[in-house]
């Protein structure tokens, strides 16, 4: 058997490349929108640019292709599209989204994957290609679907989702603490923004997932460890060296828990592994429960001190009770003092 010369093999290739680039742009002119393909000299992991339209207008919504064809993108009833370390930071890093698009050349169909969201989200190694869903269909009959789920990710990128810490909006902020969750898993910085934006979290709605979220950064006791919320080192690396919390977050964590929630496995917990976190957190919680108006802060913050100080609890909690005017004359002050009276410590989560 003769051996295909090595340019007539390259023009081959060539020749099948360039029928799915037909077929892509075809079907989006078709639709109407402006397709603007990239020059092979200027081909960095992009075949092309496509700006939607609707009605005919153009708002300036863009995004980029990148297109293969052949029976080797296959990969049994799906496709796939290569991925080197190159290729993956050109994705990950693209200020608009890169959609994969593999051309069937035997059943002359387009299927398509987010190569942009793909990247995002794997590690520093990530796999040799794609995955682009056989179901994933991009046709007349799916155009309006595709391009629906495109305006979607554009307003991600023109405003990211954790931007929604700082809504007025209680909901919004929900979303945006999940969001955040959801981000952090590969990324640090979404959850370094989470916890610098706790202050803004007026509603417990939003102020207690991020508080259990923040947590999975610490060796929290009572979590069981799973891959679903298990954070990669680096993460928690940079998350606990942001946990140096100032009096008015101090005070914060404290007053967040409610009721019984100060027991294992709850709020209170959370709260708990945060705060020791710091460094300086027993000169901190000191000058808390010395300076609140809030009573059950400054309760809360001295059953930490108290259970930190182990045997010597009484002696804290006299010290601590003489330097806070709500202490003073307070019950539940006097019911701890006996306990330790007889006991000699008390633990916080039993």
């Amino acid at each position: 058997m003769t051996e295909e010369p090595a340019g007539k093999k390259g023009r081959s290739n060539r020749q099948t490349e360039r029928k799915g680039v037909r077929a892509a742009q075809g079907l989006f002119e078709d639709a109407g929108f402006l397709f603007q393909e990239v020059d092979l000299a200027n081909d960095i992991g992009k075949d092309a640019y496509v700006d939607l339209a609707e009605n005919d207008r153009f708002a300036g919504e863009m995004i980029a292709i990148q297109v293969k064809s052949g029976e080797k993108y296959r990969s049994g009833r799906n496709y796939k599209v290569p991925c080197g370390a190159n290729d993956a930071t050109i994705w990950r890093g693209s200020v608009v989204p890169i959609i994969g698009i593999v051309y069937d050349l035997d059943a002359s169909t387009l299927h398509w994957a987010d190569l942009t969201e793909w990247a995002k989200a794997q590690s520093t190694n990530p796999p040799a290609s794609c995955p682009v869903p056989g179901e994933n269909l991009l046709s007349k009959s799916t155009l309006h679907s595709f391009v629906g789920q495109m305006r979607r990710r554009l307003r991600e990128f023109a405003e990211p989702p954790v931007l929604d810490l700082a809504a007025e909006d209680v909901t919004a902020q929900v979303r945006a603490v999940w969001d955040c969750w959801a981000l952090g898993r590969r990324d640090a910085r979404p959850l370094i923004l989470l916890r610098a934006s706790l202050r803004w979290l007026v509603e417990v709605e939003a102020l207690w997932p991020a508080m259990h979220i923040l947590s999975l950064a610490t060796p929290h006791p009572d979590v069981f460890w799973d891959e679903d919320n298990r954070l990669p080192l680096t993460t928690i690396d940079r998350l606990h060296a942001s946990f140096r919390w100032s009096l008015e977050e101090i005070e914060l964590l404290l007053g967040a828990p409610a009721g019984d929630m100060w027991e294992r496995g709850e709020l209170g917990q959370s709260a708990y592994m945060l705060i020791v976190a710091d460094l300086d957190h027993e000169a901190k919680i000191r000058m808390v429960v010395e300076n609140t108006s809030n009573e059950e802060v400054a309760w809360a913050g001295t059953m930490i001190l108290v259970s930190l100080a182990d045997e010597n609890g009484l002696a804290v909690l006299d010290e601590v009770a003489s330097r806070s005017a709500l202490l003073k004359d307070n019950q539940l002050v006097a019911e701890l003092r006996q306990t330790l009276a007889e006991h000699g410590y008390v633990s916080l989560f039993q």
